[in-house]
């Protein structure tokens, strides 16, 4: 393979990767407002789970037309694939809701946690199954 070949393989995982994380970035917004708004009304468990059904969404929506760019397997597939990563991500989040000392920012820094905790699988999972 010539340098300018691999060069162009690199760049575009590369780019692939970088349009994962815009992605998943916008995820995490909503996630993280959805879930402050949620908890007003019901406890930081199911109010998890109800910001999370809206950002899979929101991530499904960009994942299939921006980070890979194209459709992929369906809304479906995408959350049976991401369950691995669905369930790191709150067990994670349940750990540091545990784990943490309640303040203002608890909520946040269980989500980030949850979050990050799973952004290798769930890329690597896209990838590998959903978008090939």
């Amino acid at each position: 393979m010539s340098c300018s070949q691999e060069d162009n393989r690199n760049d575009s995982e590369i780019g692939r990767i970088a349009r994962f994380s815009i992605s998943g970035s916008v995820g995490f917004a909503i996630d993280a407002v959805l879930l402050y708004l949620f908890s007003s009304m019901t406890n930081p468990y199911l109010a998890r789970l109800g910001s999370f059904f809206f950002a899979t969404a929101a991530t499904w929506k960009l994942n299939t037309s921006f980070t890979f760019r194209k459709e992929g397997k369906g809304y479906i597939p995408y959350i049976a694939g991401q369950s691995i990563g669905i369930v790191l991500n709150y067990v994670t989040y349940l750990a540091a809701l545990a784990l943490l000392p309640q303040h203002q920012f608890t909520l946040l820094l269980a989500l980030g946690f949850g979050s990050g905790s799973a952004m290798a699988f769930n890329y690597l999972s896209m990838k590998k199954w959903l978008f090939n």
